[in-house]
């Protein structure tokens, strides 16, 4: 089956969609990221990866064509469970056969996703999950937009998927279909959108609205829920870079490209002037329903490195759940979530204080976007498998300039994180 170039057989990742380039790559994550003693490649009689095979003491992960659909995990050899591993394959309905076969259970047969993939997702015995997928979308049109129409929550729409092709004072309507975060990294493409002479409508969460209102490139902006105006095309709002067929990795590059109300900035600035020389905003918790949280969230204690740094003073922008941790913590925080974003529109206070801080440490959070978008100074806490968004290993993002990596170089080791970011600012704070 063809594939898209770039995206090799056998190019796998561990959620949440950490993508590395190809197998022998992937089996050494794999390694680092769960202890994996072993990693065998079996190559196929055309020179293709026939089967990956990676082993955690006597246990193991197999599936492909080297093993007749055979699965074994290793939960009861120490591995963190439930495990969520995504591997790109030559063919998916080959391997759902075979998993289903062998006795996995089913979560989702092969289906066309909206991205571009055929993907199936299932479970084997100690609850493990694993997702294949083969890229068909690039091969056969009909089909990629078949796959377009089945976005969750589907949206009928009769106007045509804009192509790239310039617009020449058409309408265009961008809509935001995942989360907070992923509509604030990807509003940026709203400009080089209008610069091929769209007149851009942008649908998005209601919780955003404001906070969008000034982004360069949208000539009108429509809560998710109210009535759209006429417009002539459509893009979701995250398949712009394939469509605008820019370089891989190289997105627009005007940051800021938020920001934060004037007069609310001003109102901060005074609220927050006896803060000491360095303030520290710090996020912790991510939200506790999305299924990876609990690799993406840091305890709040882990923080105290940073408060434990002279002339230093933290801010707490914790807003629900997670704020529980503040009774316990054991250093000194100023509590500011409680006083952030009181109305039904988020982020607008929020915004206004993170201009006012020095510096923002916080997990992978809507926030991090935010103050990327804003142009904030940012230390970015990731977990071994951190989003594909940041990467396999490197310290900056071509996302946002202002965001440093700070990543965990052993499962769970937010210590070590912590402690290299304390060294870090104890020497910023210095050279102030």
């Amino acid at each position: 089956m063809a594939k898209r170039p770039g995206r090799p057989v056998g190019a796998s990742w561990l959620s949440p969609y950490l993508v590395v380039s190809d197998a022998d790559a992937a089996l050494d994550f794999y390694q680092r990221a769960f202890g994996f003693a072993r990693g065998i490649i079996i190559p196929g009689p055309d020179g293709r990866t026939a089967h990956a095979e990676m082993r955690w003491q006597d246990a193991r992960f197999a599936f492909g064509p080297g093993k007749p659909g055979q699965a074994s995990s290793p939960a009861a050899s120490g591995v963190p469970s439930p495990v969520r591993i995504e591997v790109y394959c030559e063919d998916v309905d080959d391997l759902f056969a075979r998993a289903t076969a062998a006795g996995a259970t089913v979560i989702s047969p092969p289906q066309d996703m909206f991205w571009g993939d055929r993907v199936c997702r299932l479970a084997d015995p100690d609850g493990h999950e694993w997702s294949f997928a083969t890229n068909v979308a690039d091969f056969d049109p009909a089909r990629a937009q078949a796959a377009v129409e089945q976005e969750s929550p589907p949206r009928a729409f009769r106007q045509p998927a804009w192509d790239g092709s310039p617009l020449d004072g058409r309408r265009i309507l961008l809509y935001a279909e995942q989360g907070l975060g992923d509509t604030i990294q990807f509003v940026r493409y709203a400009r080089p959108v209008q610069e091929r002479g769209g007149v851009v409508i942008l649908e998005c969460q209601p919780a955003l609205r404001r906070l969008l209102a000034g982004c360069p490139g949208v000539d009108r902006l429509v809560p998710h829920g109210a009535p759209l105006p006429e417009f002539n095309v459509r893009a979701r709002l995250m398949g712009l870079p394939e469509v605008l067929d820019g370089p891989a990795g190289r997105p627009p590059a005007d940051v800021p490209y938020l920001r934060a109300e004037p007069e609310r900035q001003r109102r901060w600035r005074r609220q927050l002037g006896e803060a000491p020389a360095f303030s520290v905003g710090i996020i912790w918790q991510g939200n506790p329903n999305y299924p990876l949280d609990r690799e993406r969230s840091a305890p709040l204690a882990r923080f105290a490195p940073l408060a434990g740094v002279q002339g230093v003073s933290l801010f707490s922008l914790q807003k629900g759940s997670g704020t529980e941790q503040l009774a316990a913590a054991g250093f000194p925080v100023t509590d500011l979530g409680g006083r952030l974003d009181r109305g039904p529109e988020a982020f607008l206070d929020t915004a206004a204080v993170l201009v006012n801080l020095n510096l923002v440490v916080t997990v992978d959070t809507a926030v991090a976007h935010l103050a990327g978008a804003l142009g904030v100074p940012v230390w970015l806490a990731l977990p071994v498998a951190a989003h594909w968004r940041w990467g396999l290993e490197a310290e900056r993002t071509a996302w946002y300039p202002t965001i440093r990596l700070f990543r965990q170089t052993a499962p769970g080791d937010w210590e070590g994180v912590f402690a290299r970011m304390a060294e870090s600012l104890r020497r910023q704070v210095t050279s102030v």
